[in-house]
């Protein structure tokens, strides 16, 4: 709800704009608008009153940009359905501009620059601001612009409006992408705006399906007490404890050359590295340092098998139907599973994962949201696949 005071003062801000005559400089102190401000307001009226809105203007490759030229122009080439270029750009129909002699000042877009140079807040401080001569600045700070947004509405609110912005920004002839510095700073929106994706989905998510699942810890245990802690079965659980790949884990120990999916092991510690893998055109090759435990627990399993530098740890070979095996065997595949061998083990690894962290900060939801995070990053999930792996947890 908004407050009385803060809806005074954007009344005094409308009256301002339309140029009435009652708003004396005490209204304007006793509601916390300077001068300054107040001119803003009113030069921007004068702008809008003088140009015809009904032309869109051509978007300049160098110097200041217009911030409503600036989503004119993406309204118009927009391909999408009509209501979502007004949700992101505002609504530049032809029709409407004919009828109000203005600009629509509205759109997750020119919101979240009203947002970054009203310094947090969009309608009081930010519209009808001299900025709009030139969002330029903002542009080249794009980091922080994006940073502004995110802190607004958190992480798992934002996922439109950088999509949105990221669509902007990959169509409009005034953002440098060859530039380095531009360029990495657009890349950085795509990993901010992915997590955003996979957070909302998690937000929003129903459990995938009706079955459910035993804890992880229970199915670590079946799987040692079965088969024994030096068996590869074992190996292949705890690899996938700390890394629950959704692909075969055949990993080349200590490859002459370093291709595929690989790890390396030492003395003082070891990573594990993947760059073959289904989503890898997403998140590119990664590297991930193992741990002392994981360690120790791989160079005691190449002794007891007698394996050396250049074997495959679990083998070269499919191990989708051999997991199905052995997790029917302790009881963790059931009919219900039927034909989902890995893609089970990752239900059980990320409902457990997901409910620990529910437990640990049942009232820090920004570090929900972190961790949540990370999970998704380190399944390799799409955005779209995050919410399907999560089901009822059951212990028996």
């Amino acid at each position: 709800m908004v407050s009385k005071a803060r809806k005074n003062k954007l009344n005094v801000i409308s009256d301002l704009y339309k140029g009435s005559p009652i708003v004396m400089k005490r209204r304007l102190k006793n509601n916390g608008i300077t001068d300054a401000r107040a001119k803003q307001i009113r030069d921007a009226a004068i702008a809008d009153s003088e140009r015809d809105w009904t032309v869109a203007r051509e978007v300049p490759t160098d110097g200041p940009i217009d911030v409503h030229t600036f989503l004119h122009s993406l309204w118009t080439h927009d391909k999408r359905s009509v209501e979502t270029a007004n949700a992101a750009y505002g609504d530049w129909s032809p029709a409407r501009l004919a009828k109000y002699k203005k600009p629509p000042r509205a759109g997750a877009v020119y919101f979240m620059f009203a947002h970054f140079f009203g310094d947090g807040d969009a309608n009081c401080d930010g519209k009808y601001g001299d900025w709009e001569n030139d969002i330029r600045p903002a542009l080249e700070k794009l980091d922080e612009l994006v940073e502004s947004r995110v802190n607004l509405g958190g992480i798992d609110h934002v996922e439109r409006p950088l999509q949105w912005l990221s669509v902007a920004l990959e169509r409009a002839c005034c953002f440098d992408h060859e530039n380095n510095e531009s360029g990495a700073c657009y890349q950085r929106l795509q990993s901010t705006k992915l997590d955003a994706e996979q957070l909302t989905a998690l937000r929003l998510q129903q459990y995938a399906d009706d079955l459910v699942v035993i804890p992880w810890d229970t199915l670590v245990e079946r799987v040692r007490e079965e088969f024994g802690t030096l068996s590869k079965e074992s190996m292949y659980i705890e690899l996938f404890t700390t890394f629950p790949s959704r692909d075969d884990l055949n990993l080349m120990i200590n490859p002459s050359e370093e291709e595929g999916n690989f790890i390396r092991v030492r003395s003082d510690g070891g990573e594990f590295v993947k760059s073959d893998y289904k989503t890898r055109n997403l998140y590119g090759a990664r590297e991930y340092p193992m741990n002392a435990n994981l360690c120790a627990s791989i160079r005691a399993f190449m002794n007891e098998h007698g394996l050396v530098d250049g074997d495959y740890l679990l083998g070269h070979e499919k191990h989708s139907p051999w997991v199905g095996r052995f997790l029917t065997k302790i009881g963790v595949k059931t009919a219900e599973w039927k034909g989902r061998n890995i893609h089970l083990l990752r239900h059980v690894w990320l409902s457990s994962a997901r409910a620990d962290i529910k437990r640990k900060f049942p009232d820090d939801k920004e570090r929900q949201r972190h961790c949540q995070q990370e999970l998704c990053k380190c399944m390799d999930h799409s955005p779209e696949a995050a919410l399907k792996y999560i089901n009822e947890i059951v212990t028996p």
